[in-house]
């Protein structure tokens, strides 16, 4: 798949949710500009959130390590997140940070072809069963785990692109979107870093 594809693909999506369309948005990174990520690095990503997001649930930095630390995921929390990590204590910003990891959990849980979702609405219920469940071994997971076909997940993440345009330019007109921003722009971190654009995850570039 082209860029140009993706793109004609994205707009034509768009366009029959009746969500406006910039056709002079740069095209999305193409090869030999990406180093896609492991199936592997997908799933530890997805594990290693989906603790982060307990943290808006109450969890305590403490409790949290722990859990990522008896997994063997350490090594996989960004230098944000580590920082994160360390406080005593948490505001509702915090919360609301770690609770967005979620959205990023939900991109990671679709490439990983576990899960479908609505773009224009909030992560299924039964996420957290993937990652939580009784019967979860994250170590178990995360051998066994696979990805979509690349040409699949690079679809998805120029449709991301093209949906956070939208949105941030509703919100920059005062109107009404029935998705947040935020919800977007977390999913759409996971897209292009998991189609291995240059960035490391905390630096992955929102822009539009």
């Amino acid at each position: 798949m082209t860029p140009e594809e993706a793109k004609d693909a994205s707009q034509v999506r768009l366009s029959l949710a009746g969500i406006p369309v910039n056709p002079n948005l740069p095209l999305l990174d193409s090869f030999p500009d990406l180093t896609p990520r492991s199936a592997c690095e997908v799933a530890s990503r997805a594990f290693t959130m989906s603790y982060i997001v307990g943290i808006s649930f109450g969890d305590s930095a403490s409790e949290t390590l722990e859990r990522i630390r008896k997994d063997g995921l350490e090594e996989h929390l960004t230098p944000n997140e580590k920082i994160f990590l360390t406080k005593s204590s948490y505001s509702e910003q915090d919360r609301n940070w770690a609770y967005w990891h979620g959205e990023s959990v939900l991109s990671c849980a679709w490439a990983m072809n576990l899960i479908v979702f609505d773009p224009f609405k909030d992560a299924p219920d039964n996420l957290a069963d993937l990652f939580w469940g009784e019967l979860v071994v994250p170590k178990n997971q995360i051998a066994l785990a696979s990805l979509r076909p690349f040409n699949e997940i690079y679809q998805e993440a120029d449709f991301h692109y093209r949906l956070h345009w939208a949105v941030r330019s509703w919100r920059a007109h005062d109107l009404p979107f029935e998705i947040s921003e935020l919800l977007v722009a977390a999913r759409r971190r996971a897209f292009d870093w998991i189609i291995g654009v240059p960035e490391e995850w905390d630096d992955v570039s929102l822009d539009t």
